[in-house]
């Protein structure tokens, strides 16, 4: 990881009771009291550029405000109602409500629809891009892992996000003689013994986010191809049959988050311009959001001490 680029990001509230206390003590919140959630009718559209990638972060909190859960329920759809339903564990339920609320509020800033108007569509792979507003030019990718939600976000282009926590426990060796190509098995046994969990997460974040820009699902096997990296060069992907001609139109970014979750982003940029990296921190659907750019580097990769 290049930790000369390394920026920290500002401190995120932690305490969601406080958020809505706060919020409700003055006269003009944009609290409805018929669903409790906060429009904030005077925050400002976030514009998007073509060569820009946007990276949203909300940080699942120990203890849920009943109100914010509340807040949440109300705005999933029938369908994700009912998966939520489904969840035994109440820290998967949280999870789920999470990811669902940070779309939702994320992409509403937008394209100026209230997060409970959007509608959403899945191409037969199971990739979602919004479907209402219609002929939106924002794409979107989703991810989360244990404690972390991220939406990514660009402007007419694919976009894939993955993000893993680095010390969840995993059979790399297992996975990665089952899903990873030659060259990346044969990388990953080169390594010491310390080395090899780390770096198992950045390559199946790095070919998941791929994968994900794709929008094929698993009709591109994760051993079709490869993503091959080095400390002096950025990550970039690799078919070994040779029958992808565009392999140098892609982009990989890398984030490491306070150490512990690693988010790769995939997206093509044919044009080989630079990318601006912009990432922000949220709690979804009560306006509280802190935003840094990131400071340009030859690898595309940084380390932030907070989120």
């Amino acid at each position: 990881m290049n930790n000369r680029s390394m920026q920290p990001l500002f401190g995120l509230i932690h305490n969601i009771s406080a958020v809505i206390e706060s919020s409700e003590s003055g006269p003009d919140t944009g609290v409805t009291e018929e669903t409790g959630l906060l429009m904030y009718p005077d925050l400002p559209a976030v514009r998007l550029l073509e060569n820009q990638v946007d990276v949203w972060c909300a940080a699942l909190p120990e203890g849920w405000d009943p109100r914010l859960a509340d807040s949440c329920q109300r705005i999933l759809t029938s369908e994700e109602a009912d998966r939520y339903s489904r969840f035994v564990f109440e820290k998967d339920r949280h999870q789920f409500l999470l990811t669902r609320a940070l779309v939702r509020d994320v992409l509403s800033r937008y394209v100026g629809v209230e997060p409970s108007a959007l509608m959403f569509t899945r191409n037969k792979y199971g990739k979602p891009s919004l479907a209402l507003p219609a002929d939106c030019p924002i794409t979107f990718s989703l991810s989360h892992t244990k404690g972390l939600s991220v939406c990514a976000v660009a402007l007419d282009r694919p976009i894939g996000v993955d993000v893993e926590n680095v010390h969840r426990s995993t059979h790399h060796e297992e996975l990665a003689n089952r899903f990873f190509a030659p060259s990346e098995t044969a990388f990953l046994n080169g390594l010491r013994d310390d080395q090899k969990g780390s770096e198992f997460i950045r390559l199946w974040t790095l070919k998941e986010a791929f994968v994900k820009a794709r929008g094929l699902g698993l009709s591109i096997p994760l051993n079709s191809f490869a993503v091959v990296s080095s400390p002096d060069q950025q990550a970039r992907v690799s078919f070994p049959d040779g029958t992808h001609s565009n392999e140098a139109d892609w982009r990989f970014l890398q984030i490491r988050l306070r150490g512990s979750f690693h988010i790769a982003i995939a997206v093509p940029m044919p044009e080989r311009r630079e990318i601006a990296v912009r990432v922000s921190q949220i709690i979804p659907l009560t306006g509280e959001s802190t935003t840094i750019s990131l400071e340009p580097n030859l690898l595309n990769e940084w380390a932030l001490d907070e989120v």
